[in-house]
């Protein structure tokens, strides 16, 4: 929450507008999750393409769900950030077991 794109993300996103713009047929509609990066991506890819129609940012649009998520920055750094990496995921897996889950908290 709150990481907007760095300037290296808002160059590629400006990209993907430009080789959007040049296929065909053009989109016709740009959809965002609400997400601050998200929003931003949609926004430079709105841009590119001069859509009249407003960017529709939906909350079902969101990212997929990891073992990663809801961990700390400081958690993250310390694994040098190797979400793809089957065996952190393992790990987290394994160190999560005894927190709270929606499940636990329902019965």
């Amino acid at each position: 929450p709150g990481f907007g794109l760095t300037l290296q993300g808002k160059t590629q996103a400006a990209a993907a507008g430009e080789a959007l713009k040049a296929k065909e047929p053009k989109p016709r509609l740009v959809i965002s999750s609400p997400m601050l990066r998200a929003k931003e991506t949609a926004q430079a890819i709105h841009e590119k393409l001069e859509l009249k129609q407003q960017i529709l940012v939906e909350d079902g649009v969101n990212e997929v769900s990891s073992p990663f998520e809801g961990q700390t920055l400081e958690y993250m750094a310390s694994i040098g950030w190797e979400l793809y990496d089957p065996e952190k995921a393992m790990n987290i897996e394994a160190d999560l077991k005894d927190h709270e889950t929606f499940e636990k908290m329902s019965d």
